[in-house]
């Protein structure tokens, strides 16, 4: 699968790895039992009201003292507790599993999502419906789905039979459509008689979910400004030196540390060597999201500038990342569980933008303060001299009031403003970046177009 996004997605994309999550609330308990149709709860009443249709054909018979007629009822009774007794066994000894081909792809992906249904037991199933709640954030291709009003998901329905001791798989090819944590299911199976008088069903509720990563954009023309001497990126002033960074050999020259003669390469050599390394500058890299997208709450929110939001501090840390840049995240939403952080320290581990990335995957509309006030309480998970970039679709002055403040205590800032106003007014130590439709996703961008072209 490629990834877009360049080689640090791609990488990422290569070293997905699963992980359990115990934390999401569980769906409705009675989302499948809300999408019976009319036609199914009509075979479920003729089904019951078939029994007793036949106890009285064979009262009236006996009554009537006509054996032809007592003889049909009772052949018809037995074939109906035979249908029933079936219908009951029908779902014993039958196992259901849905497989997910990755449980991390990126907005726009695609992914392959299958089902198998075994049946363990000598009797057949001559029909067999599955039901099964997909995540509307996801879209199923060649497949029948029914939207359920006042739910966050799709009903797909698929009939098949089943033989004895067989094993039936499903397969689907999904498309991410949106980003999120997305948790599939319940499910549920129905099967019956041959003749459809009765019928069973049992729930499955397998915690399966995938993780859909945001849209990145790339910013090939985004520089992070740096006051710092040393660090992840060259630099063209030769002053200082990472010595965590060994870069070759030179001959000796006249002031320089005996500490760095390399005395191996000397005595090999017959002559003093002493070691160089590379000149670098900096980069600690924090990226401040803020989630509110009006500066009053009770003015709600748009969705739109929401997804410009998650959707520009995705594709500063995958920049950020290219450049060679620790990056951290700190970000005024709620989290949605204890596993789930919305402060994370800058570090240049492979993990890390994976873990913001699965961060912003998950920001919804509801922050726990002001994003100023967030950043005042974290100074202390801010390294000295790391660059701020803050993300926002309103930039309130106590915002900017923030960033002009950790500006002057040596953090250079960039306001990557968002919204549709006037953006916020530079001040020394931060700049300004007006982004505007530059991040909107591409359902948005169509309908922004439209509106600019009835203008």
């Amino acid at each position: 699968m490629i990834s877009p996004g360049g080689p640090v997605l791609d990488r990422l994309a290569r070293d997905r790895v699963r992980t359990t999550w115990g934390w999401w609330g569980n769906q409705p308990p009675g989302l499948l039992r809300r999408v019976a149709t009319r036609s199914d709860l009509l075979a479920d009443l003729w089904g019951e009201l078939w029994a007793v249709l036949l106890l009285a054909v064979v009262i009236a018979g006996i009554l009537a003292r006509q054996p032809l007629v007592v003889a049909l009822g009772a052949m018809a009774t037995v074939v109906a507790v035979g249908a029933r007794a079936w219908a009951r066994l029908s779902l014993e000894e039958v196992d259901f599993a849905r497989e997910l081909s990755s449980d991390r792809v990126f907005a726009g992906e695609e992914l392959d999502l299958s089902f198998s249904v075994v049946n363990k037991k000598p009797l057949p199933l001559p029909w067999l419906r599955l039901v099964d709640a997909i995540p509307v954030e996801l879209r199923v291709e060649s497949a029948g789905l029914a939207m359920e009003e006042r739910t966050d998901a799709r009903i797909l329905t698929r009939t098949v039979s089943i033989g004895w001791y067989e094993r039936v798989r499903l397969r689907y090819r999904v498309k991410a459509e949106r980003r999120g944590y997305l948790v599939f299911g319940p499910a549920r199976l129905e099967s019956g008689d041959l003749f459809g008088l009765f019928r069973s069903s049992r729930d499955f509720n397998p915690r399966d979910a995938v993780i859909v990563y945001p849209r990145t954009v790339p910013l090939p023309d985004f520089e992070i400004p740096s006051p710092r001497p040393i660090g992840d990126a060259r630099s063209r002033i030769r002053l200082w030196e990472d010595t965590t960074r060994p870069a070759g050999l030179r001959e000796y020259m006249t002031g320089d540390s005996m500490r760095r003669v390399d005395w191996k390469a000397s005595a090999r050599r017959a002559d003093l060597l002493v070691r160089t390394y590379d000149h670098r500058v900096a980069q600690a890299v924090v990226i401040a999201v803020d989630v509110d997208t009006s500066e009053k709450p009770w003015e709600g929110y748009s969705p739109q500038m929401l997804e410009r939001v998650v959707t520009a501090a995705a594709s500063v840390a995958v920049h950020a990342v290219d450049l060679g840049h620790r990056i951290g995240l700190i970000s005024n939403a709620i989290p949605l569980s204890e596993d789930a952080r919305m402060v994370i320290p800058p570090g240049a581990d492979p993990a890390r933008l994976s873990t913001i990335l699965e961060s912003l995957a998950m920001v919804r509309p509801i922050s726990m303060s002001r994003l100023d006030r967030v950043l005042d309480a974290e100074r202390t998970s801010i390294p000295f001299g790391a660059t701020i970039v803050a993300v926002s679709a309103v930039f309130p002055a106590l915002l900017a009031a923030e960033c002009a403040e950790l500006a002057r205590h040596g953090h250079p800032t960039v306001a990557l403003y968002v919204g549709e106003d006037v953006p916020p007014s530079a001040t020394p130590g931060m700049t300004v970046l007006n982004a505007g439709q530059r991040f909107d996703l591409p359902e948005n961008r169509k309908a922004s177009d439209g509106r600019h072209g009835r203008q």
